[in-house]
């Protein structure tokens, strides 16, 4: 019988992971927000839906006066439905952040995503040109974010970061002992 705490644990993505950490001490795992964006996304998704809702009555209550009686309404549903099919379309996206591991060392930084499709990236310190720190509204509230490391061949996304501009400062010194 499984613990329950290995549940999420048993892919070879996660031993991957694992092995990692447990060979390189020098490798040290970051704090990710695991909740708090699905509360956030939840709260953005709701504010979404009543929007579209507010826009549908009030173009439901005042285009009999614009149009005039023969105003029909079934176009006006299609232009409800199709918005917030795109916003719930988004929905599986919303708990992302359970499944994150990152962790950093003076050498690389590897993350580690994805519940059905795991990736696992790693990238070099050395071969980092650019750092982008991105956050929403609810990330400056509750003090988390994303951050996107660019290199020549491509990038590397740490999603979720617990207090962003602190990891922003450490790589930022990491890449210049490196150089």
């Amino acid at each position: 019988m499984q613990n329950t705490g290995d549940i999420f644990e048993n892919g070879c993505l996660d031993k991957i992971f694992k092995n990692l950490l447990k060979r390189n001490t020098n490798l040290k795992e970051q704090k990710v927000a695991r909740f708090l964006p699905i509360i956030g996304f939840m709260i953005e998704l709701t504010l979404e839906i009543i929007g579209i809702f507010i826009v549908y009555y009030m173009v439901n209550l005042l285009a009999p006066y614009i149009v005039g009686k023969n105003f029909n309404n079934n176009f006006l549903y299609s232009m409800v439905f199709i918005p917030i099919v795109t916003a719930l379309k988004q929905l599986p996206d919303t708990f992302k952040s359970v499944f994150v591991k990152i962790a950093i060392s003076d050498e690389y930084i590897i993350c580690k995503r994805g519940y059905f499709r795991k990736f696992i990236d790693k990238l070099y310190v050395k071969h980092i040109d650019n750092i982008e720190v991105r956050t929403t509204i609810w990330g400056e509230f509750f003090d988390y974010g994303n951050i996107t490391l660019y290199s020549f061949g491509g990038k590397i996304n740490l999603p979720f970061l617990k207090s962003p501009y602190k990891t922003y400062l450490l790589l930022k010194n990491k890449i210049h002992k490196n150089k």
